[in-house]
Order: structure tokens, then C-alpha cells, then sequence
């Protein structure tokens, strides 16, 4: 892995503005070697870059789409329908962003974050409310054999812990199914390159 040209002095006061815990990971993967500790915080940076549109881009997809199929059948207002049933932890959230946008359900949809739409998969309580009938319609494109939802369920949830690490600059390089979730959700060549650096 290449030296940066800069002094132990400052290497240690780089290492130090980003603070000691944080390099922490870094510095242990690279036996305290600072230039290295400091080359692989760039490399994690770069491999945060190359995810960043894929992850954004599922959370938007993955919103819309549920939102466009469940406004059909329950109207604009679906997130409020008795036939939902949200659970509390839903309903204090729907209800909070609702206030917070002047109660504009136009607005409703793109405010609610990522763990929200990930809790309406994840809860089994929605199975029969709105897996069960509308995950084909929901997953259009996806196989028939990727439509059960409990497959469905832990592919989210690692996405989500990847994107909330992703979004909060926390490592990611040595997340060990990195490589298999680009594989099954590509991003771009940048990913497998920087995986190829580290690994070298």
C-alpha cells in the first residue's frame, strides 16, 4: 500500500484532527501504522462515494413503489387507512411528519426515512395487510422464487445498516458482506477496485 509523503508529525496531527476514535479501526487494521491507517480511511471514503447513488437510489425507488401500488387500492391517504393498521411506532411517525408538513400528504411520502419503509418490511404484523397481497405488484421485476418476504427481509436490513455506516462516514471496508451486495446490487467498478486495494 503506498506511503503518503508526509511527515510522522503530520500524519499523527491528521489522525488526531479526525480524533482517535474514530481512526481506531483504521489504525488497528494497519498496526498503528498511521500513513496506512490514513490511506485506508481514504479508500473507505471512496467506497462510501461509489454506494452513495445506489443507496440513494433504492430508497427513493423503494418508497415510491410502495407507495404507488398501496395508493391505488387505499387512496393518497394509505398510510392513515384503518385497513392498514399501523403499528404505534409507525402511527407516532406518520403522525409527527404530518404535523411537521402542514398535514400535505403530497409531502408525507419523501419525509419519512429509510427505517420506516425497513419497519414495514421487517414487522411480520403488515404481512397480511400488505405483503401478502401486493409483494408481486410491489417487487414487479423480481423473480418469482425473490418474492417471499422473509428472503426479502434480511437483504433490507443489511442494506439499511450498510446506508445508515454509509451516510455517517462510519467504516464500511471491512464489512464482510460488502462484496456480495455489490455483487447483488451493482453500484459500479470503483466498489470492487477499492475491495482489490484493501486486500492487497
Amino acid at each position: 500500500m503506498p506511503q503518503l509523503k508526509l511527515t510522522d508529525d503530520e500524519l499523527i496531527d491528521i489522525v488526531m484532527n479526525f480524533s482517535a476514535a474514530r481512526m481506531k479501526p483504521y489504525l488497528s487494521a494497519a498496526n498503528s501504522n498511521h500513513g496506512n491507517a490514513i490511506r485506508i480511511c481514504q479508500i473507505n471514503t471512496q467506497l462510501c462515494e461509489a454506494l452513495y447513488p445506489s443507496l440513494h437510489t433504492l430508497e427513493i425507488v423503494l418508497r415510491n413503489r410502495i407507495n404507488n401500488v398501496l395508493l391505488v387500492e387505499h387512496g393518497n391517504d394509505w398510510l392513515c387507512n384503518e385497513k392498514i393498521k399501523l403499528d404505534s411506532y409507525e402511527h407516532e411517525t406518520v403522525n409527527a411528519v404530518l404535523k411537521k408538513c402542514n398535514h400535505n400528504f403530497n409531502h408525507l411520502i419523501p419525509e419519512l426515512n429509510f427505517g420506516f419503509w425497513k419497519s414495514l418490511i421487517e414487522k411480520k404484523y403488515y404481512e397480511i395487510t400488505i405483503w401478502r397481497p401486493f409483494c408481486k405488484q410491489i417487487f414487479k421485476y423480481a423473480k418469482s422464487y425473490e418474492l417471499n418476504i422473509k428472503q426479502i427481509r434480511p437483504k433490507i436490513k443489511s442494506i439499511h445498516w450498510l446506508r445508515n455506516r454509509n451516510f455517517h462516514h462510519e467504516p464500511i471496508w471491512n464489512y464482510l458482506q460488502l462484496d456480495n451486495i455489490h455483487r447483488t446490487y451493482p453500484t459500479n467498478n470503483i466498489c470492487a477496485t477499492k475491495l482489490k486495494l484493501i486486500e492487497n
